[in-house]
């Protein structure tokens, strides 16, 4: 599952947060890929959550059906989930 998140306000950095903690909950198995302004600016902070596997910054939304190939992943050393933000080379 993709969920696009937005990072306005306060209250929508927990709208965000709840929809993916909902919808991990209603399917444990899925895998959650987080993009958008929220993963953008605070990857880590979704990285953290249950069901999240990937962060996907907006610098790199557009390569989401490709993203087995990004090639600037790195891991969460908190949690060791996958994190694509931040500038776009090339």
């Amino acid at each position: 599952m993709i969920v696009n998140t937005c990072t306005v306000t306060a209250a929508a950095d927990a709208q965000a947060r709840d929809a993916i903690r909902k919808l991990h909950a209603r399917n444990p198995a899925a895998r959650v890929i987080a993009t958008g302004c929220y993963a953008q600016r605070a990857p880590e902070e979704l990285a953290a959550l249950p069901g999240v596997s990937w962060v996907v910054g907006n610098s790199h939304k557009p390569e989401i059906p490709s993203f087995d190939r990004f090639a600037s992943w790195r891991k969460c050393a908190a949690t060791g989930k996958w994190i694509c933000a931040g500038e776009r080379a090339g």
